[in-house]
């Protein structure tokens, strides 16, 4: 189970573009220690003629085979009507939340810790006590 917490972490870490400078997991709880890097130099890896199509590849990391599936098909379906700026408006909604401290914690609270607290519950009797 600690495995798939830890993967879990993982893809959060990589859908977010922080680092994970270390991290300690408790019986009950966790702390860890994070990097966060400059929002404008993280997203350069996405410009230029091939950007769009590693930015999806990197969606990947937290999204499903489907919700790519319809983003693609969805910015396909506008660049046909020419609607450049709804594509473009679209890709910055993915863009904006990455190397950003805020979207990282609410991924961590919403996605990931209930999965913490799973693995709290079946590793102590008494579970997790988390005061958020």
């Amino acid at each position: 189970m600690l495995r798939i917490w830890l993967s879990r972490l993982d893809a959060t870490r990589l859908g977010g573009g922080v680092e994970i400078a270390t991290y300690c997991v408790m019986g009950n709880h966790f702390h860890i220690l994070l990097r966060v890097p400059q929002q404008a130099r993280f997203l350069e890896q996405f410009e230029g003629p091939e950007g769009e199509a590693g930015l999806l590849e990197h969606l990947k990391v937290i999204y499903s085979k489907e919700h790519i599936r319809q983003l693609v098909e969805q910015l396909a379906d506008w660049r046909e009507k020419g609607l450049e700026s709804e594509v473009q408006r679209r890709l910055w909604g993915y863009k904006r939340r990455m190397a950003d401290l805020a979207w990282f914690m609410k991924q961590l609270k919403e996605r990931f810790y209930p999965s913490f607290l799973r693995l709290c519950s079946l590793a102590s009797p008494g579970g997790c006590r988390y005061r958020g």
